[in-house]
């Protein structure tokens, strides 16, 4: 007989427990149940999950004959979508709005296409095990290898060979390490490092029953039929969980959300600081980088006394209120950055204007003005010294003006971003001198060393992952944007419970229209310096959780959540 069980979903709002006949979803807000939703086949031979963003509850049960798929929006309950497919089939993974299958076949749902099919994987044999790895790879198990998936353009991204066939009980894992429980070594964890190759294992008091992974953190859930343990991967560390037995538990954020055998699943804290863990992929996740951070990180998050909040906003609004506007300092800005550029060459007087346009737009590159950057960056990291291309990004010249950084400073950022478009791991000092006029003091304790959006790692200098990820005007990693504006935010901040989900606050009346919001997921609010300067890099208000933490970054107060007070 299955033992009952919890999952949690990708956004840390709501978990579900199943067990006999029963799938029970509980907002985390408030641990009560928001739907409850039953099932025909036995608890042994179903599988759930809640994936996508907002939330599906997905339930996959093996009839006799055949599997059943169906997919639920919690909120009614209400059925979204309903397949089936070969017998035996069983739910291997999530991965952002993909559910992997596996069992005769390998396949991949997509949540946000429910009207089609799953499609399957071209895996080069049957597939024993699958897991997660972040949000959007996932790790399949096959005889002497191991494969990683994209799953959201379900293609192979590297495969590793293996010296001995494994059984395994659990597998998982992030962009630096995998882990698994082999069914002969239940008390152990084996953790590989997937570019090195190199593995070593941690062992627990007891069996591990069920193995759960932080999402955005180098820690896992041990749970055992006794005791459940909080295992760091970055440095071999065993805690216990007080209390228990547990049925399972789970992370919820910087909490975990644990069943006891007899009761009902309730929020406790964490008996580790989860802001002292390796994050499982950012760029200053490594220990030797740690020191960085926190002296990046300290006196932005240093709290505020209560006494001085009010002169804290009052200032901030009343320097607001004197400042020019976004539009206005943006356009000052690209003045100063034209004349520091010198004159624009004039157009020989034998070439027509069209001839002389045409010129221009030979020598530029396919690929934009992204393509402008890499090409130049390639020729700086290679050591062939140019200037640098004239651009016109907008999107480069706000992000630039929004953390109030020169030009000197741009050239530099620049190179970092052409390094990644390179698919780099970062610039070295003598690259990145060599495009500031060899100020090697901005390296050391200027600009450079003191500017927000660029980290030092292992003696290389990379943009943080929140910036590419704008400039690549991907989607955010610490949270959702709510609403559109190209108004400047200023330094301010609105505040709402952690349990009001996106959809209210984007219909909340009260609330700034001149920028976005933005709302933290799991991963924002198991760092939320992190979020905060994530929402200033894409000109949003971010949404955080009272008073206290607005004050502790310096933020002033725009709005608060109809009922909440003045802290």
């Amino acid at each position: 007989m299955k033992a009952p069980s919890l999952v949690v979903a990708g956004d840390g709002t709501q978990v579900a427990m199943i067990e006999d006949g029963r799938i029970t979803v509980i907002d985390l807000g408030t641990m009560k149940a928001r739907s409850e939703i039953g099932f025909a086949g036995a608890t042994a031979d179903t599988d759930i999950a809640l994936a996508g963003v907002p939330a599906k509850l997905v339930v996959v049960t093996r009839m006799p004959t055949e599997t059943r798929l169906f997919v639920v929006d919690p909120a009614g309950p209400e059925k979204l979508g309903e397949a089936t497919t070969r017998p035996n089939m069983r739910l291997g993974a999530v991965a952002g709005d993909n559910v992997l299958l596996i069992g005769a076949t390998t396949a991949l749902l997509d949540l946000r296409n429910l009207d089609r099919p799953p499609s399957t994987l071209p895996v080069r044999g049957a597939v024993t095990a699958a897991g997660a790895m972040g949000d959007t790879r996932i790790v399949l198990v096959m005889a002497g290898a191991l494969e990683e998936w994209d799953a959201s353009t379900r293609a192979p991204v590297k495969r590793m060979r293996l010296d001995r066939p494994l059984e395994l009980h659990t597998i998982g894992g992030s962009e630096r390490r995998i882990w698994m429980v082999l069914e002969k070594a239940p008390q152990q964890i084996e953790i590989m490092h997937s570019e090195t190759k190199s593995t070593r294992v941690i062992a627990v008091p007891e069996p591990i029953l069920r193995l759960h992974a932080h999402p955005y953190v180098d820690v896992l859930l041990a749970v055992g039929a006794t005791s459940t343990f909080v295992v760091r991967t970055d440095r071999d560390q065993i805690t216990q969980v007080p209390g228990g037995p547990f049925h399972d538990c789970v992370w919820a954020g910087n909490q975990i959300v644990a069943w006891p055998v007899e009761g009902y699943p309730q929020l406790i804290a964490s008996p580790i600081e989860l802001k002292e863990v390796a994050s499982v992929d950012d760029d200053d996740g490594d220990t030797d980088t740690e020191s960085t951070t926190e002296s990046q990180t300290t006196e932005a998050s240093r709290p505020v006394p209560a006494s001085a909040r009010a002169e804290v906003a009052s200032q901030n609004l009343r320097t607001a209120l004197a400042q020019p506007t976004f539009s206005e300092r943006l356009a000052s800005w690209r003045s100063k950055l034209d004349d520091s550029r010198g004159p624009t060459p004039a157009v020989p007087a034998t070439e027509t204007s069209a001839d002389a346009t045409a010129h221009i737009l030979e020598r530029r590159s396919a690929g934009g003005w992204r393509g402008e950057i890499a090409t130049w960056a390639r020729a700086v990291l290679g050591r062939s010294h140019r200037p640098m291309p004239f651009l016109d990004p907008a999107i480069l010249d706000e992000l630039m003006l929004r953390f109030q950084l020169g030009a000197e400073v741009r050239s530099a950022i620049v190179l970092l971003y052409g390094a990644h478009l390179l698919g780099g791991e970062g610039v070295g000092r003598y690259d990145l001198a060599s495009v500031i006029e060899w100020r090697w003091d901005a390296l050391a304790t200027g600009a450079l060393a003191t500017c927000p959006l660029v980290r030092e790692r292992k003696d290389r200098f990379v943009l943080l992952r929140e910036a590419t990820a704008a400039l690549d005007e991907a989607a955010p990693r610490r949270g959702t944007l709510i609403g559109t504006g190209s108004g400047d935010p200023g330094q301010s901040a609105l505040v709402a419970p952690p349990s009001v989900d996106a959809h209210a606050i984007a219909a909340w009346g009260d609330k700034p229209a001149n920028a976005p919001l933005f709302v933290a997921n799991a991963r924002g609010h198991a760092r939320l310096d992190r979020f905060v300067l994530e929402a200033r890099i894409r000109g949003a208000v971010p949404v955080l959780p009272d008073d206290a933490t607005a004050a502790a970054y310096g933020l002033s107060i725009a709005a608060r959540w109809p009922g909440l007070g003045v802290a």
